[in-house]
């Protein structure tokens, strides 16, 4: 495996004739060839220097593969096995001094040699796998078939807004079963023996995950569920009290409906039937917890359990131990005695018998690679080796300066460089940058895609903006930056976020673009785009920009559920179903216009879905924003938390308007409205607004409510967007933000490529 692939991984559409991890092609290959008098190889696989296979073949039967490896002598010897996917232990053993007819000085003459051997240590699958699963053997693999598998089952995988949505409550209870309330112990919390055999088995798992680590003591006290006074249901721990010991654990998220009620409810209560009713209906449509369990893990793995909950013999629902599938492939390795090392500089394996298991996944850094990452550590970057992280490792001067050593041809140049700059760091210097990049790079490759200037009033001529409050005397300029791959992305998603940061970049405003991919399980940044404005005019304009881009990337425009769905029905929808946003004005109405323009060229029949007596162009822009978009909870409960003018009687009544229905909606408005000035003007606000009530609660709005329900009530993840590359420094100049952008997102492409073929 070479520096190359480690930096750049294959992308998951990679084809098995470009797969540079398949096992590497032998210099000669022999048959029928003896290596001593007991063994005799079907296959002698013979290689150069600095091979390395993670797959060696293998051969069934008590049959015998050999791999013959020729060294390097300028540089220290590494056995070939270390590289091998294959965890190594007992039995196992050495022998000095022994021959073999194929390690040879150059007379023809055996060499003495030291022999190791080692067996397949297997690998862990989860208890609940599919019997298939324990039935696999195989003599050969390579990475590619290994993407090949995991490719199968996720195109074989339920994805639906139910599975969703049964997942995040299943996983949202087992983080309350397994951490429960995780403040600081303050009470004792006293069990009965029943009680305390079952704390003692739920935690034994996390407990074995910790390695012998001692946690901090933390509150221990049951998750239990309560209702207010007003009889909205929230959980929270045994000790909390709002009066007197508020410092526990206490959430309101099954008021607010973001997960499976009556799951949720089911599962803590214990209440088997209920349980069981909900699970047996999952199992129907193929997915968990009752569903077979596909999980293999690598035998080496520190992972303790099965990612996925099952229940176990007990009647307890874990996350299961995960157990080992033994193997009795043998390895034996042969390597000339130090003094003959210049005589015979090669190294024999001899592989026998099959894996009678599925094919592990690689998760081994080759051995030279990370010898010399440990060297770098431990020598030149002794100093700051106390507070290294894994992200801080990737920025340091001195491993981006080895990277460029080992990989000259990624380029990667400093802002210092002036030859590389020579129009500057702002914008025309960025115009420079993406001038290089269209002349330079590979299409699938561009990353700054578009850099347009417009005069404000031309802008303006599109719509009236009384958001804007900009000097109009000052030109509007948009820089939008994505991988070409991300707008095949776009096209999947169905939830998506986005946000402005103020922090990154002098003069420009950062409007990230993010969503989540279910299959490998990490956050995408779809696009960045740097403004100089955030009114609603520059947002329209961002959001034609952003089409065209799509459908010169996909050939597709994007959709939207309420515009390009057939029907209502869930087997109907297409597109984006869900947009969180927080609620600012501009990108708010920016994202209104756009929708209707969108409106606009659909066919003049073309009927409201959810009001079917209009027809979709008559909407006004903030109607589109009820079928589609939602207030980030967190935005409303922090600003909500923070003021010191609303009276602390009326904010549980503004909070409970963030809901799937309420009681007595209008009723409580009234009441928030007559508590005072800061109630009038926290009223007047949202219904200005012309979409915000509407983006608190579903049964205002026209998103359905499974969707409701399994999309995100916060725009945390774009939050967490901001945050990663806050870390690569803030009030960049432009081409410094730009570059450090592109730096984040392809990081992110390639933790979301490896992630899928793990």
């Amino acid at each position: 495996m070479s520096w190359d692939i480690l930096l750049n991984p294959l992308p998951s559409t990679v084809s098995g004739a470009n797969d540079p991890s398949l096992a590497p092609l032998a210099l000669l290959v022999a048959h029928n060839v003896q290596i001593n008098r007991q063994t005799i190889v079907s296959e002698l696989f013979h290689y150069a220097p600095s091979t390395r296979g993670e797959y060696p073949k293998t051969a069934p039967n008590n049959n015998a593969i050999g791999h013959l490896f020729d060294m390097d002598l300028s540089k220290e010897w590494v056995s070939p096995a270390q590289s091998f996917a294959y965890s190594q232990g007992t039995p196992d053993g050495a022998r000095s001094f022994v021959f073999t007819k194929v390690l040879v000085n150059s007379d023809g003459n055996e060499v003495p040699c030291n022999i190791c051997y080692s067996t397949c240590q297997g690998v862990k699958i989860c208890p609940s796998a599919l019997p298939e699963i324990l039935l696999q053997t195989h003599t050969s693999g390579s990475c590619f078939e290994w993407k090949l598998y995991l490719e199968q089952e996720r195109q074989e995988q339920v994805l639906s807004l139910d599975r969703d949505l049964i997942e995040k409550t299943l996983n949202y209870w087992a983080c309350l079963r397994d951490y429960g309330c995780g403040h600081d112990l303050q009470e004792e919390t006293v069990y009965n023996a029943e009680e305390l055999e079952h704390y003692n088995t739920i935690h034994a798992s996390p407990k074995k995950k910790k390695l012998g680590h001692e946690p901090k003591a933390t509150c221990k006290g049951c998750i239990s569920l309560r209702c207010t006074p007003t009889s909205r249901p929230f959980l929270c721990c045994e000790h909390f009290d709002p009066k007197i010991s508020q410092k526990h654990f206490c959430n309101f998220a099954i008021a607010n409906e973001v997960y499976h009620t009556e799951y949720l409810l089911a599962l803590c209560n214990a209440d088997s039937n209920k349980i069981h009713k909900w699970e047996k209906l999952a199992f129907n449509n193929g997915y968990e917890p009752l569903a077979p369990c596909t999980t293999v893990q690598n035998f080496s793995t520190k992972q303790v359990d099965c990612s996925h909950q099952h229940w176990n013999p007990s009647g307890f629902m874990l996350m299961t131990e995960m157990v080992s599938l033994p193997c009795k492939s043998s390895f034996h390795i042969y390597k000339s005695l130090p003094d003959y090392c210049c005589q015979c500089p090669r190294i024999l394996v001899v592989y026998s018998e099959e894996h009678a298991h599925p094919i592990p996944a690689s998760t081994k850094t080759p051995p030279d690679v990370r010898s010399e990452i440990l060297n770098m550590l431990y020598t030149t970057m002794i100093k700051d080796l106390v507070d290294m992280t894994p992200r801080r490792f990737l920025r340091h001067p001195v491993a981006q300066a080895f990277i460029r050593r080992k990989v000259p041809f990624v380029k990667e140049p400093q802002l210092s460089d002036q030859s590389m700059f020579p129009a500057g760091t702002g914008w025309e210097g960025l115009l420079e940058q993406k001038r290089v990049q269209e002349k330079e790079r590979a299409p699938q490759d561009q990353y700054i895609r578009v850099m347009a200037e417009f005069l404000l009033p031309d802008v303006r001529s599109h719509v009236m903006d009384e958001d804007a409050t900009e000097e109009n005397s000052e030109k509007f300029r948009i820089v939008i930056c994505m991988f070409p791959q991300r707008s095949h992305d776009l096209l999947k998603a169905q939830f998506v976020q986005s946000d402005i940061s103020y922090k990154r970049v002098v003069g420009f405003k950062e409007l990230e673009f993010v969503g989540w991919d279910e299959q490998s399980h990490t956050a995408i940044v779809y696009c960045r785009a740097y403004l100089t404005r955030e009114s609603a005019a520059a947002h329209l304009v961002f959001f034609r920009l952003l089409d065209q881009l799509v459908l010169k990337d996909t050939g597709r425009s994007l959709m939207f559920r309420h515009l390009h769905s057939k029907s209502i029905g869930v087997k109907d929808r297409e597109g984006i179903l869900h947009w969180a946003i927080d609620q600012g004005r501009g990108p708010a109405k920016g994202m209104a216009l756009y929708l209707q323009e969108l409106a606009g060229k659909l066919p003049l029949h073309t009927r409201d879905l959810h009001q079917p007596h209009r027809y979709i162009h008559e909407l006004e822009p903030y109607e589109h924003l009820h079928h589609v978009a939602r207030l980030c909870t967190a935005h409303m409960h922090r600003n909500i938390s923070n003021s010191k003018t609303i009276p602390e009687g009326v904010k549980p009544k503004m909070r409970s308007l963030m809901c799937v229905t309420h009681p007595s909606w209008d009723a409580t408005v009234a009441q928030i409205e007559s508590s005072g000035k800061a109630g009038r003007d926290w009223v007047a606000d949202k219904t200005s607004s012309k979409f915000a009530f509407e983006a608190m609660c579903q049964e205002k709005s026209f998103i359905p409510l499974d969707i409701w329900k399994a999309g995100p009530a916060t725009t945390n993840l774009v939050e967490s967007a901001h945050w990663s590359v806050y870390l690569e420094g803030l009030q960049c100049s432009l081409t410094s933000a730009v570059e450090k952008g592109e730096h984040v997102d392809r990081l992110r492409m390639s933790s979301s490529n490896v992630s899928s073929a793990k």
